[in-house]
């Protein structure tokens, strides 16, 4: 906790576009409004910004509060892996597991502190149902618990697949590894447990029933070239691993090392799996099939990422997120096995990989605190400015648009100048009889292209500038020529 609390007081006011979309979601809903999914889009459950409009209620709105949610889910996450360590391995497994979750490679604290809808929700709500798969294989109980608990895994799997599709990747592993259970399955369960995932997913499956189930459209597989997929997929494990790092350069001789120890520990899972006991103790059942199913997990998701057509783009490292559900808790297990070997080896191996991910993140924490020192994004001067000119509404890039309209809570309104993905911002832009458009120069429409527009329209204008924002206002006719007329659509298109 104090390790996510101390990356959310880092940088308390940064924000990304994404994570201005969800914070004015959140607005919305406290103004009576009930989106189902990220705006404008049709997946992406939006439970954290219904969970951001009760943070708003008790402590207001802020980008720090907006934050509060998935640094709660982030902390959830080491609680998980205990748990998942101890059904395994007992006290020592859950307190390695929740070490290695806690000092976990820099891509997971960092990103874990995002307000993305989706990614860090789902890896704790999977976890969950990996936990419950796992202790219904394992539970020797009477049929009453073991019904409620799957009924619960359902339920759970239900709820992230409104969160995220990326949850087909847990739901297909506990299925697969229940599915041949006779003892689980009765009669009243094969009718109970398809109920509960729909209650689950209740928002879902009324969207899908009312918008010509749009998220199924949306579901695309694109890979052709199997080896380019490989290739992506072997890279953006290594860099959530830490070895090879996504936004810094990996620790000198430090990651290698800890890349040659992880290999190692895959061969002792393997070695370990490949054990043959004519009666194994209840605790080493227990043990290979935790480890079982964790690999099964990690072997789907793999997978569907490597057939997935944004597999081979940059970036995309969050789509292999949920691995964390299962990479802290492999590599525990397999520690604890090398223990019974050589006490030696076992903390020299602990020892790189914690000091590899805690070096790792020192350096991404300078590198980001050194990106905010250049940082261009300075909005205040540009907001006291719309103020002071009257102008309530305007265009701008993306990236711009939702963080200006959050900053302000609403009080300016500026929309997307091409696809905006909440429609009545486009409309009230569109409806203004003044606006502004502001620019940044970096961005994908320089201000520069708005000048030479406006002057082959022959159209006056009066610019500002701060740093590298532009702010373009009041047109008028210009006296070089005649004034080519266009309605507020044809200016942004």
């Amino acid at each position: 906790m104090a390790i996510r609390l101390l990356l959310l007081l880092q940088w308390p006011d940064r924000l990304s576009g994404d994570e201005a979309t969800v914070g004015l979601m959140a607005l919305r809903i406290l103004r009576g409004e009930f989106p189902i999914f990220y705006a404008g889009q049709g997946y992406l459950g939006a439970m954290v910004a219904y969970l951001t409009a009760v943070v708003y209620l008790l402590a207001g709105a802020s980008p720090l509060t907006l934050k509060v949610t998935v640094f709660l889910f982030s902390c959830l996450l080491p609680v998980i892996a205990f748990l998942m360590g101890k059904r395994m391995a007992g006290w020592r497994g859950g307190l390695t597991c929740a070490l290695l979750t806690a000092l976990a490679p820099p891509f997971l604290p960092v990103f874990g502190n995002d307000t993305r809808l989706g990614y860090m929700e789902v890896v704790v709500v999977g976890s969950l149902v990996l936990l419950l798969a796992l202790d219904l294989a394992t539970d020797e109980r009477g049929r009453a618990p073991r019904e409620r608990k799957l009924l619960l895994a359902a339920f759970l799997a239900g709820l992230g697949w409104w969160i995220n599709p990326m949850t087909l990747s847990y739901v297909a592993a506990a299925g697969l590894f229940l599915l041949f259970r006779r003892r689980l399955w009765s009669l009243r369960a094969l009718w109970a447990v398809p109920l509960a995932f729909v209650l689950g997913s209740v928002p879902f499956w009324v969207f899908n029933a009312t918008h010509s189930f749009w998220t199924f459209a949306l579901l695309e597989v694109g890979r052709k070239d199997f080896r380019a997929a490989l290739e992506s997929t072997v890279w953006r494990l290594l860099e959530i691993s830490g070895v090879a790092d996504a936004i810094i350069d990996p620790v000198p001789w430090l990651s290698p090392v800890a890349g040659v120890v992880y290999l190692a520990l895959v061969g002792v899972l393997l070695v370990e799996l490949a054990r043959r006991t004519p009666r194994p103790e209840p605790e080493v059942r227990v043990r290979r099939r935790g480890l079982q199913l964790l690999l099964l997990f990690s072997l789907l998701h793999l997978t569907a990422f490597a057939f997935h057509r944004f597999a081979p783009l940059g970036g995309t490292q969050r789509y292999l997120f949920p691995l964390y559900s299962s990479l802290p808790v492999l590599t525990g297990i397999a520690l604890l096995r090398v223990w019974e070997w050589s006490r030696v080896l076992a903390v020299a191996a602990l020892g790189v990989l914690l000091l590899n991910n805690t070096l790792g993140l020192a350096h991404t924490v300078e590198f980001f605190e050194a990106r905010r020192r250049q940082d261009w994004w300075k909005p205040e001067p540009v907001v006291e400015f719309l103020r002071s000119q009257g102008l309530t509404r305007a265009y701008a890039g993306w990236e711009v648009a939702g963080r200006l309209t959050f900053e302000t809570q609403e009080r300016i309104v500026v929309t997307e100048l091409f696809g905006e993905r909440y429609r009545p911002y486009e409309q009230w832009v569109d409806a203004s009889p003044r606006v502004a458009y502001v620019l940044v120069q970096r961005q994908a429409l320089p201000a520069r292209w708005l000048e030479w527009g406006l002057q082959a329209i022959s159209a006056g204008y009066r610019r500002k500038d701060f740093g590298e924002f532009s702010v373009f206002y009041d047109f008028h006719p210009s006296a070089d020529g005649p004034l080519v007329s266009l309605p507020p659509v044809g200016w942004r298109a």
